[in-house]
């Protein structure tokens, strides 16, 4: 309900502006799996069902975060950096 009504608009323009591109990292947190792709966009799935819970474009924070302490690779990195510029109006949505 959360993906397909209440923030259907930021993940469409998620999704148009940055692309899903391909997972390159999944991590299980808070209950729900975090799926990172190699645009920078993040997508919550609930692991029982993998159903899409929702999906934004990664502030450097959370990419760090997602990481957990390893280093992150540099290409996802600036790539991150690049749409936190580029596409500002996303973190708003």
């Amino acid at each position: 309900y959360h993906a397909q009504v209440e923030r259907l608009d930021r993940l469409v323009a998620c999704i148009e502006h940055i692309g899903v591109g391909e997972v390159v990292r999944e991590v299980e947190r808070f209950g729900a799996v975090e799926r990172l792709t190699d645009t920078g966009l993040v997508l919550i799935v609930n692991p029982q069902t993998n159903v899409l819970i929702t999906g934004y474009a990664a502030t450097v924070k959370q990419l760090c975060g997602i990481y957990e302490g390893q280093r992150v690779p540099q290409y996802l990195y600036k790539r991150v950096q690049t749409n936190s510029k580029k596409y500002a109006f996303l973190y708003k949505m």
